[in-house]
């Protein structure tokens, strides 16, 4: 990996005369020199990710393919996990400038970094029909993600949260109908990252009294590894809540109630607990997540209905994810279970 210890000694200097003024850190960018300000960006958005915990690679050229700046994460450094295109134009990118950008990641950078997310980063911004290309894993970033690497610069006890493309539209759209709603819900197929939806709603609720509650220990621990530093989440099992008494339910007081596996609550015991708690809490916004919402053995009883009022921000069902390459196709396997049977078969006819 290639990497220029003076040059990014320089730009820590300079993102940290601007950490507290990200209006004039903008302006400073817009005005760079033209003949300079695309490798420039390049090379601030390498050390700004550096700063939040990742290790970064400027790659950017002529023939790039889509890849201005490699992202590794410090525990797989061998492994791309994100793609990024960088562009510094005066302007908001239109919808035919994007989808460009996604077709030169398609036929080359898809190719050489298969495994790879591409985010596509501009300093002022897209119109807004181009969020529509955010289905095929492309992150659309503004001017406010920017500002979010530049004040989370030099805090890095674990790399800067980073989503993929699918994620990122379930947040936007969970925040959105939050507005309006307490209770919701994300159903993901499984394996797409939905703890990393919910780490990512934790970190704008950093000054909310939260609750994260699922079925065991080990989910719990796995969330709380994304995220060790927060100090406001308390992890609890529905298991736990089960045993506690109505009192000790009611001294219970959270801002942010997080379900993880919620479909689970349809076991009477542990809906009937967790469901005291809800209404023990019920100014608190519920954020509710499963890949399986039908309890299809119970009377396909809709789980959604029961504990949110049948809202559903994101619905990503496992046959969507492969279709959009989110996860693997799966690979059938076929065995023969009665060889014995099937050679002695065999012999017996050779012999007839």
């Amino acid at each position: 990996m290639i990497y220029n210890e003076e040059k990014a000694l320089e730009l820590d200097k300079l993102v940290i005369h601007y950490k507290s003024d990200s209006a004039s850190f903008k302006s400073y960018i817009n005005s760079y020199p033209k003949d300079k300000k695309g490798k420039f960006f390049e090379e601030l958005i390498a050390e700004l990710y550096r700063g939040n915990g990742w290790l970064a690679e400027v790659v950017g050229g002529r023939n790039d393919g889509g890849a201005d700046v490699l992202l590794y994460h410090p525990a797989e450094p061998s492994v791309v996990v994100f793609i990024i295109q960088v562009k510094n134009h005066a302007q908001p990118l239109n919808y035919d400038d994007t989808k460009i950008e996604l077709i030169k990641f398609e036929d080359k950078g898809k190719k050489k970094y298969p495994n790879a997310d591409y985010k596509l980063i501009t300093v002022n911004g897209f119109v807004k029909s181009a969020a529509a290309l955010e289905h095929f894993k492309l992150a659309l970033h503004d001017w406010k993600h920017i500002e979010e690497l530049l004040s989370s610069y030099g805090k890095h006890e674990t790399p800067h949260l980073e989503l993929l493309s699918h994620n990122k539209l379930a947040v936007q759209k969970t925040e959105s109908i939050f507005s309006d709603n307490k209770r919701l819900s994300v159903v993901h197929a499984t394996g797409t990252g939905k703890r990393f939806i919910i780490g990512r709603l934790l970190l704008s609720r950093l000054d909310k009294n939260c609750l994260f509650l699922s079925p065991t220990n080990y989910i719990n621990q796995q969330q709380e590894a994304l995220l060790p530093y927060l100090q406001n989440v308390t992890y609890m099992t529905y298991q736990r809540v089960q045993f506690m008494s109505s009192r000790d339910i009611s001294e219970l007081n959270f801002d942010f109630i997080i379900l993880d596996e919620f479909h689970r609550l349809g076991a009477s015991k542990w809906g009937k607990s967790t469901g005291e708690l809800l209404e023990k809490n019920s100014h608190s916004e519920v954020f509710a997540t499963t890949a399986t919402h039908i309890r299809y053995l119970d009377g396909e009883r809709n789980m959604v209905d029961e504990i949110c009022n049948g809202i559903i921000s994101s619905h990503l069902t496992l046959e969507d994810a492969i279709a959009r390459k989110i996860l693997p196709p799966p690979k059938y396997v076929s065995c023969l279970y009665e060889m014995k049977e099937s050679v002695c078969s065999g012999i017996v006819n050779l012999a007839t």
